[in-house]
């Protein structure tokens, strides 16, 4: 099997294991702070979004951004893993926290989106399937959109990324040495992540008409990377 082939059959299957995709999945303290700290940073980047679709790409259980006042708000994950958790979440949420759950891109309008945000989403994806991704999404922008936003980037160093989950809040440490022990147990691999360096990133986001600014962190995991990428408009 050829080796990007591979890679995609490993993390579909990972994603498409109950037991083993909860494990991925922040909780806790560690749910608590990331929320948090992303709230915080789009507050700051962007001040209100109401009046504003956010499309939330690889959202997980849809939880991140579920307190996030929006004009939209619009979920898809190819894991069939939260399917009936998405959709009691879109059954539920109304108003400012109203949430649509999609099969995928195909299913929205071009320029219909005004920010699109891939959590830690990048590290399952090798570059050639993210730049497909971000081709896909960029025809979804509306004129005057807030662009992408890719955060809980990996640092390329397993180490320095182990240690900034860590030593993020001292309250986490034992739910993170928790949660580490549990996916070494796995049959999760870690050292399979696709670990981007930031001049990668940049040279992805370049050839594909974004412009790309590294802002200061909105992960839990202190030594992990969030950019916003920009475009004048779709193409």
């Amino acid at each position: 099997m050829p080796a990007d082939r591979e890679r995609r059959s490993y993390w579909a299957g990972i994603w498409a294991d109950p037991e083993i995709a909860p494990l991925i999945l922040q909780h806790g303290r560690i749910f608590a702070l990331t929320q948090r700290n992303f709230e915080n940073g789009l507050r700051r980047l962007f001040g209100s979004l109401a009046g504003r679709t956010v499309l939330d790409f690889g959202c997980g259980d849809g939880l991140l951004l579920s307190r996030l006042s929006c004009r939209r708000r619009i979920l898809y994950e190819p894991s069939p893993v939260y399917g009936d958790v998405l959709a009691a979440l879109a059954a539920s949420d109304a108003g400012p926290h109203a949430a649509t759950v999609v099969g995928g891109p195909q299913e929205i309008p071009p320029a219909t989106v005004d920010l699109v945000v891939i959590h830690g989403v990048v590290q399952y994806m090798p570059l050639a399937e993210l730049a497909e991704a971000l081709r896909s999404y960029r025809g979804l922008l509306r004129d005057d959109n807030l662009g992408i936003i890719v955060a809980d980037v990996p640092h390329p160093n397993r180490l320095v990324d182990t240690l900034g989950a860590l030593s993020a809040h001292p309250t986490t440490l034992l739910q993170t040495a928790g949660q580490v022990l549990q996916l070494l147990r796995s049959r999760y691999a870690s050292d399979r992540l696709q670990r981007h360096r930031l001049r990668e990133l940049v040279a992805l986001a370049q050839s594909e008409g974004f412009g790309l600014r590294r802002l200061d962190t909105r992960s839990f995991n202190r030594a992990r990377r969030t950019v916003h990428l920009t475009v004048s408009g779709p193409v």
